[in-house]
């Protein structure tokens, strides 16, 4: 005769700080937010920040970082405006954020399009780019080409009162020396100093090969013994000034060159040898072969085989360098 009783479990109605998944526990806000971005449901990301800003609940730099990231693999439209007008509003609550590791994720984008999105997204959530992201992007458009992307950036560096540093000079440099314009290099290369920075070494050899564009040895001398003075001597500088020396035909400073490397005991690698032999091979066929023979070099070196000359090697070319016809 006793009663029965039934009790119905009813399930606690879901915080709206929370989104309720079928067969497993509500999750936070920050993963709500980007499982709602990797879902491509923008609209629900974005009413999932306005509810953290209405609570008062902090946006964190990771939650910043994976949402950019994830959008810089994705169109641009309003419901992303829309959700980065909300990212910014809500960093902008935030005192004292943290961005280090927002401009961190930068490394870990891939392909140069999808990098300039997440600067562009960075700036438009409010977050601004540090020193090194600006100057890994001038360096990959500059890689690319793109001189225009990689002068926009260039100028940003000023933007947020970083002022370009010697890495950021230098791939602009380089740039320009790649497109064919060497004149600017050496109008960039005054305007650094006027910033007080001082060449390094990859300033030096972008202008080694700036000058050598320009078919002027003369000018290649000064800045190699400048650069000898000022960062002293290695093997990258003395590369690219014998090189040169090949390139515009000028066999008495080569051999003087190759007698400087000898006195001062710097090493050369297979590679350069390479280089030379590349550079006469159209007027003078049989010294380059000479040279490619003289240390085992065919077409080309790899990584692992671009060792240093040994004194006999060295000797043989420096040899063969002395005995070519100086008729060009």
């Amino acid at each position: 005769g006793r009663k029965r009783y039934t009790f119905v479990h009813q399930k606690p109605e879901p915080s709206p700080t929370e989104l309720p998944r079928r067969g497993r526990k509500p999750t936070r806000p920050h993963i709500s937010v980007q499982l709602s971005v990797r879902a491509d449901r923008l609209d629900l990301a974005a009413a999932f920040v306005e509810r953290m800003l209405a609570l008062s609940i902090a946006v964190s730099p990771q939650l910043v970082a994976g949402v950019l990231r994830l959008l810089s693999l994705r169109p641009h439209n309003d419901d992303t405006q829309r959700l980065l007008d909300l990212i910014r509003r809500s960093f902008l609550h935030a005192e004292g954020a943290d961005t280090k590791l927002i401009n961190d994720q930068f490394i870990h984008i891939g392909g140069i399009e999808a990098k300039d999105r997440y600067v562009v997204l960075m700036r438009s959530a409010g977050v601004a780019p540090d020193l090194n992201t600006i100057n890994m992007l001038i360096d990959a458009w500059a890689q690319a080409d793109d001189l225009v992307r990689a002068e926009h950036y260039f100028a940003m560096l000023r933007t947020y009162d970083h002022g370009p540093d010697v890495h950021a000079y230098n791939s602009l440099i380089g740039a320009y020396w790649r497109a064919n314009q060497p004149d600017r290099c050496f109008v960039l290369t005054r305007r650094m100093k006027s910033d007080n920075l001082e060449p390094n070494e990859t300033t030096f050899v972008h202008l080694v090969k700036a000058a050598a564009s320009l078919k002027q040895p003369l000018l290649v001398t000064a800045l190699l013994d400048e650069a000898v003075s000022c960062v002293g001597a290695t093997s990258a500088l003395f590369s690219v000034g014998v090189t040169s020396y090949a390139r515009l035909g000028d066999f008495d400073s080569l051999l003087r060159c190759l007698d400087d490397v000898q006195q001062r005991g710097v090493l050369l690698r297979r590679s350069t040898v390479l280089s030379i032999s590349r550079a006469l091979k159209h007027t003078h066929p049989a010294e380059a072969l000479e040279l490619r023979q003289a240390v085992g070099v065919r077409r080309s070196v790899t990584p692992e085989d671009n060792r240093p000359l040994d004194p006999t090697e060295f000797a043989a070319v420096l040899w063969i360098v002395a005995n070519i016809p100086s008729w060009l």
